[in-house]
Formats: C-alpha cells, sequence, structure tokens
C-alpha cells in the first residue's frame, strides 16, 4: 500500500467491508520490514492513518517491530548473502517467509 492518496483510502476503506461480509476473520497486517526500514517508516503517517481506516471498519491492524515477528538482518533478500544488484531491504527471503508466516499463522489464530 503506496501513498495515501484519495483513491487508495476509498479502496481500502471498501476492501475492508468486502472482506468483512465474506471473511470470518479481517486483520490488517503491516508487511515485515527489516529493521532497517521498520525505523524510517515508523516515522511515516501512513502507519497512523490506516490503523485510524482500520478501526473505523472494527478490524484489527496489528504492527509488530522486526524482532517481534522474529526477523533479524539475514530473513530480508538485503542480507550479505546477495550479490549487491539484488539487495532488497523490503522483501523478506525464503527463510524470512517461512518464519512469518509461522509467526502470522499465531496472529491470526489468537483473533
Amino acid at each position: 500500500f503506496h501513498g495515501l492518496g484519495p483513491k487508495n483510502v476509498a479502496a481500502f476503506k471498501e476492501l475492508l467491508v468486502l472482506l468483512k461480509e465474506i471473511a470470518e476473520v479481517v486483520l490488517v497486517v503491516e508487511a515485515p520490514l527489516s529493521p532497517m526500514q521498520f525505523s524510517l517508516v515508523s516515522q511515516d503517517s501512513s502507519r497512523s492513518e490506516l490503523e485510524k481506516l482500520s478501526a473505523e471498519a472494527n478490524v484489527p491492524f496489528t504492527v509488530q517491530t522486526p524482532g517481534q515477528w522474529g526477523l533479524t538482518e539475514k530473513h530480508f533478500f538485503g542480507a550479505k548473502a546477495y550479490a549487491l544488484d539484488k539487495m532488497d531491504w523490503w522483501h523478506v527471503n525464503y527463510s524470512g517467509a517461512d518464519l512469518f508466516t509461522t509467526n502470522l499463522a499465531s496472529v491470526v489464530g489468537s483473533q
């Protein structure tokens, strides 16, 4: 979800309404971020806006630090194991995806 222009806000609200009609559980989860990116995004107002929109729709919004997900820098494509042109601190790698999915299942199960 990049940017909170009026079209994105309207689409997000509509998505929440539609999901609540068909799903047993709806939960908004911020994508896992590397420790470096998490600190940058923490200063962005988009997160608080998404939290507000989720609350208005009565949908839980979950933000966890990389450490709470169990993720370290080695779980991202930016890890030293990747070539410089393949580095990507915004996306988890295979081991990060496995760990995130396991921990996300626990969060969803607790709802």
